[in-house]
């Protein structure tokens, strides 16, 4: 039903942004040595398909030159008629049609997220996963708030946690207090958590028994729950292959 009601909204919104007034693409592309700049401006931004869908969308081009604070190169970034920034991307590995595509879901989540429009938990976590991945940081903010303010569950706290638990831990550890105190010992939340923390430590530590704490002490805790053991070990055993432990990678592998 959730989808269902999704897919609604998205007709409504493309409808209503289409009667509207334009958008406009803006692209920054990096030096003539850059080869995924080079490579985006020949296969995208110049490709015939790419310019004859963004007109047919009403999507203004521009071409500008990057700064010296611009790091990230090349990006596209769209931006409403009203002069607001809605989303970025930069180089992907798909077609003209495809990056027509995702600009135009950019451009309905916008329009959803500043719009009156009445959204479940559910869904308002469906767009705020989108806006993540599609760089739309006033969308994201927006929603997470709104999101935090109307769920009576852990859903938007455990992607609040995984915001903030790299680069903030203290307040990362104040949001899980409270994940755990709306869902205590429940081992779908904790795997959830588990799996976080993992990701976390991979990025900022070097040592291994640090990174797999979190894993480890799952198993310890929830290790009879079969619905979530496995995937545990599953993770485990594909953590230490790639670190050349094998015997240890072999051992998580069978239990899983």
């Amino acid at each position: 039903m959730a989808l269902y009601m999704n897919s609604i909204i998205f007709c409504i919104l493309t409808l209503v942004c289409n009667l509207q007034g334009g958008p406009t693409l803006v692209a920054k592309f990096g030096s003539p040595e850059c080869p995924w700049s080079e490579q985006l401006k020949k296969e995208v931004w110049h490709s015939p398909t790419f310019n004859i869908l963004l007109e047919a969308e009403g999507i203004e081009k521009d071409e500008v030159a990057p700064t010296t604070e611009d790091r990230n190169l090349p990006v596209f970034t769209l931006f409403s008629s009203e002069g607001d920034e809605i989303g970025s991307l930069g180089f992907l590995l798909i077609t003209p049609e495809n990056y027509v595509d995702l600009f135009k879901e950019m451009i309905v989540i916008h329009k959803l997220c500043f719009s009156k429009t009445e959204l479940s938990t559910e869904q308002r976590l469906h767009f705020y996963r989108k806006a993540e991945l599609l760089h739309m940081t006033a969308c994201e903010e927006k929603l997470m708030q709104e999101g935090l303010a109307q769920d009576k569950g852990v859903d938007f706290l455990i992607e609040q946690y995984a915001k903030v638990v790299k680069d903030h831990p203290r307040r990362a550890h104040k949001i899980k207090q409270e994940i755990r105190l709306r869902m205590p010992d429940d081992a779908a939340t904790e795997w959830s958590l588990a799996v976080i923390s993992f990701q976390a430590k991979r990025d900022n530590l070097d040592h291994q028994s640090q990174i797999v704490q979190p894993l480890e002490k799952f198993l310890r805790d929830y290790g009879i729950d079969q619905n979530y053991a496995w995937k545990c070990h599953l993770v485990l055993s594909e953590f230490y292959k790639e670190n050349n432990q094998l015997e240890k990678s072999k051992q998580h592998a069978q239990r899983a």
